[in-house]
């Protein structure tokens, strides 16, 4: 049967309880890519918070958990992580946070993720929720598209934007590659003209993707902050074999309990 992809810009109003049975958050630059990190270095939750204010008050009260994130593309005090994925890739060995809960705040990726578990709980919505990047595009799509059984079904691809409202490139590129795993494991889709035009955008794209997102908004402000490698990190394809999926207002690794 066939699955209807729709993609919209991130914006409070943006998640409404019955928008899909599907929703995938995407945030490239950087939270998205931070999550399937984080999890294959073994995290055993990650819980998003739209404040830094609600990360600290979350650490005071549980002590064993750790900080990971940003306010305006910094490290917070009292974080033991920025949001930097390649940083917590290379200076972790695999295990490196083995069962840790790792609360996760970032200034557009896990405003959109907190806001999707908000609604979901306050409206008794059904839909899943996942998160996607091109570091595990092919794996969540390949799962979305295993969940399609038999009948018409609706995914909706929230793409956060740059400080979560304004256009970014690399996050429709990212959705485009969810799209592009979808297709490849064999679901018959239908998508809207946006959901079309972000696919075409990630075919476009090319092996220099990491040298065409560098001139964005994000990108510079990476950079800016003291964290390049990120850029060629989170352009990577299908680095990780992770589909990141939100459980009890937790973001989990797919299969684990």
């Amino acid at each position: 049967m066939t699955l209807t992809i729709d993609l919209k810009w991130y914006s409070g109003s943006a998640i409404v309880s019955r928008m899909s049975e599907y929703l995938a958050i995407v945030d490239i630059f950087r939270a998205t890519s931070m999550i399937p990190t984080l999890l294959e270095r073994g995290a055993g939750r990650i819980l998003p918070v739209a404040l830094v204010e609600e990360a600290l008050q979350l650490k005071e009260r549980h002590p064993d958990y750790l900080l990971a994130g940003e306010d305006r593309g910094r490290m917070p005090q009292g974080f033991s992580f920025g949001n930097s994925p390649s940083t917590v890739y290379t200076s972790l060995p695999p295990g490196g946070l083995a069962g840790r809960t790792i609360v996760h705040r970032s200034s557009a990726g896990t405003q959109a993720i907190s806001r999707a578990v908000k609604v979901k709980k306050e409206q008794n919505a059904r839909y899943t929720i996942f998160t996607s990047s091109l570091l595990n595009a092919a794996a969540v799509g390949r799962r979305i598209a295993g969940l399609n059984g038999g009948r018409d079904e609706r995914l909706t691809i929230l793409c956060s934007g740059y400080l979560d409202k304004i256009y970014a490139l690399e996050d429709e590129i990212g959705a485009g590659a969810l799209i592009e795993g979808i297709v490849a494991a064999g679901s018959e889709v239908k998508l809207s003209e946006v959901a079309s035009a972000a696919y075409l955008a990630c075919r476009g794209a090319g092996e220099e993707m990491a040298s065409m997102l560098r001139p964005t908004k994000s990108a510079v402000k990476i950079i800016e902050v003291g964290d390049e490698p990120d850029i060629e990190f989170c352009c990577r394809r299908n680095m990780f074999d992770i589909v990141p999926v939100v459980r009890d207002g937790a973001v989990v690794r797919d299969g684990q309990e």
